[in-house]
């Protein structure tokens, strides 16, 4: 049987989660952590005011004065130190590898500067130097939390190490335990590890010592919507975003729970900031043309999804919804194609196969029905699922009895029966059950 808007499913929510990246991670990361220097030379002067402005957030009056007081004094590692948390501060983490380096050269074995460095590196997409950095400072340093924070973050989010990362977020914890941002990425470590009752239960801890940090509502509305717990979590992201509105992981985890709940409107509204703010984000442009085919706006889905199948063109999920859109349209050979790209393209997941065999049983116009190949695609739904579905055993039912098997149309259907907990789920299922005990196929009726 198909349906435009998929159930809840763990594949699902991997796209959930894509848009975040993994769980929302955050490394330790201070401020210019860097005091005046006393003395009053030139070079010393421009130091200080380029702090005093790095500290107030203008970055680039900033780095005019740090980049004078390095030409007027070139052997102080303070002031590389600084520059480089400032470039860090800029988006370019190469250029602050360089003056961290300078400054350890300066000024060698220094925890602070190492810690430093490896920010720079993991930024910089260097994981092994970043690790080495971390560790460094570490033995220097064993005593500093945020030190355990950064490596564990670069274990959990880089590396995927995520028993490394729960250790020395355990550390961090330990010798800080007021640490948000420890408790926070052990939570998203225990996520990543679905182990998500220790997730909630530190993020309860972030919320207890910040409960105005936004981040964790919404780690934890991703969690409780992991756990089924669907009110939960919007309400988890409805705070979220009452404290940072323009947080749009939160707004883009929101509008995918209101399309879970067919609040097709609600997730409509939200995805337009997503994407008025990013309009080539691929996810929040599928999730509106998924959207709005929930409203039977079938015309404004498929823009959104033609124009994510620009965006990418070996997307098969792009092609999966574009086909339930041209379904939904009447638009039935274009449906045929788009299932039939998306099986080509993601030959493992079930919904492709499972819409394309129904169409190919149920479709209104008999020049697009085929039995045969129904059964063959319907049989290969259920075999992808990962579980019995009672969904997928209607369908090869109604593929049966297009093929005029009606003996395995009953079986099948009586098996959907019995796979289907709820009485709606059981009502639509008889009248076909009556009929193919009556030797006769299910069509849809025509589209109005």
């Amino acid at each position: 049987m198909p349906h435009l808007i998929p159930t809840f499913s763990k594949v699902a929510f991997v796209v959930l989660v894509a848009f975040a990246g993994v769980a929302a991670a955050q490394p330790f990361r201070p401020g210019p952590g860097a005091r005046a220097v006393p003395d009053s030379s030139p070079s010393a002067a421009r130091y200080n005011r380029g702090l005093a402005l790095f500290q107030k957030g203008d970055l680039k009056a900033a780095r005019v004065e740090l980049d004078a007081a390095i030409k007027l004094n070139d052997d102080r590692p303070a002031y590389y130190n600084t520059r480089g948390l400032l470039l860090l501060s800029l988006g370019e983490p190469k250029l602050a590898v360089e003056d961290f380096t300078q400054a350890d050269k300066l000024n060698p074995e220094h925890a602070e500067i190492l810690n430093n460095r490896g920010d720079a590196w993991r930024d910089a997409g260097e994981p092994e130097k970043a690790l080495a950095d971390f560790s460094a400072a570490i033995k220097l340093h064993p005593d500093k939390a945020e030190y355990y924070n950064n490596r564990g973050h670069l274990y959990l989010t880089t590396l995927r190490e995520p028993a490394k990362a729960v250790a020395d977020f355990d550390r961090a914890i330990q010798l800080e335990k007021t640490n948000v941002y420890a408790y926070l990425n052990r939570g998203n470590a225990w996520r990543n590890q679905n182990e998500f009752d220790k997730a909630l239960a530190d993020y309860h801890a972030v919320l207890k010592l910040d409960p105005k940090h936004g981040g964790a509502y919404k780690n934890r509305g991703d969690v409780w919507l992991q756990k089924g717990s669907t009110d939960k979590a919007l309400a988890d992201y409805h705070q979220a975003l009452k404290l940072e509105p323009n947080y749009l992981d939160a707004r883009y985890a929101r509008a995918w729970t209101y399309r879970e709940l067919r609040r097709f409107q609600n997730a409509v509204d939200d995805l337009n900031v997503v994407l008025k703010a990013y309009p080539t984000h691929l996810l929040a442009r599928l999730e509106r043309g998924r959207s709005y085919a929930g409203l039977r706006q079938f015309d404004r889905a498929l823009e959104d999804l033609n124009e994510v199948l620009k965006l990418n063109p070996e997307f098969a999920a792009g092609f999966y919804q574009r086909g339930l859109a041209h379904q939904g349209a009447g638009e039935y050979a274009k449906a045929i194609a788009d299932y039939a790209a998306a099986i080509r393209l993601a030959p493992e997941l079930p919904g492709a196969y499972n819409d394309l065999a129904w169409l190919l049983a149920a479709c209104p116009d008999a020049k697009h029905r085929d039995g045969k190949n129904a059964v063959r695609s319907a049989q290969k739904a259920c075999e992808l699922a990962e579980s019995p579905s009672w969904r997928f055993f209607d369908t090869l039912a109604a593929a049966y009895a297009e093929a005029g098997d009606f003996p395995k149309a009953v079986e099948a259907q009586k098996q959907a029966l019995t796979l289907a907990e709820g009485e709606p789920e059981q009502a639509q299922l008889r009248p076909r059950l009556k009929l193919y005990e009556e030797q006769k196929p299910y069509h849809d009726p025509p589209r109005q």
